[in-house]
């Protein structure tokens, strides 16, 4: 696998990318059935890069642009909780969760995480098991009690992520491929690279 670049980016939010097949009576919408998994696709474009940036920026591109090599995309611009905005280093963010139950489904329930952690709707957390990684918004948020905390996220928990996965509040980790031939950088003296990337199981 290939460490994401570690550069000052512009833009990379994630997008969750739904396939709905609709059916319609006239132009109103009778049923609705999703035809394919839900998945991840990030469109990145970097902030001017400085000059001793761009020899590995240009590697990472020309290593990763056939769409054949998993790139472990860990974005330090997606923050922390919101309830931690001020307060990154919290002592309720020390420790990664586990995964006890909510496999192919939307409300999960962790252990092991710290007393207060403080979760609400909005905020982003990543499951990791055997090398395969998953990544979910929180829907209704929750203060963890009893060193355990039950959230509802979407999308749902994937097959490949089974109990006692490591669940993560800060530090996301998932698992994407670049698209064929997005990855490009201008040819300026402080270029800007952009690239699309597409969530794989591992």
């Amino acid at each position: 696998m290939v460490a994401f670049p570690d550069v000052p980016y512009a833009k990379g939010l994630p997008k969750l990318v739904r396939t709905t097949s609709v059916s319609r009576a006239g132009k109103r919408f009778m049923a609705a059935i999703e035809t394919v998994d839900p998945f991840w696709q990030i469109d990145v474009e970097t902030a001017p890069l400085a000059r001793e940036l761009i020899p590995g920026m240009r590697a990472f591109i020309d290593e990763c642009n056939s769409a054949i090599k998993t790139i472990v995309w860990t974005p330090s611009y997606l923050d922390v909780p919101q309830a931690y905005l001020a307060d990154p280093g919290n002592v309720a963010l020390a420790d990664d969760g586990n995964l006890v139950s909510g496999t192919g489904g939307l409300t999960i329930a962790v252990n092991g995480v710290t007393n207060g952690l403080d979760l609400r709707r909005g905020d982003m957390i990543s499951m990791i098991k055997d090398e395969y990684r998953s990544m979910h918004t929180v829907m209704t948020g929750a203060v963890a009690s009893s060193n355990t905390v039950t959230l509802v996220i979407e999308p749902y928990v994937p097959t490949y992520i089974t109990a006692g996965a490591v669940v993560k509040f800060k530090n996301l980790e998932l698992n994407v491929r670049m698209g064929p031939d997005s990855g490009q950088m201008t040819d300026d003296y402080l270029p800007v690279a952009s690239l699309t990337l597409v969530e794989v199981p591992k």
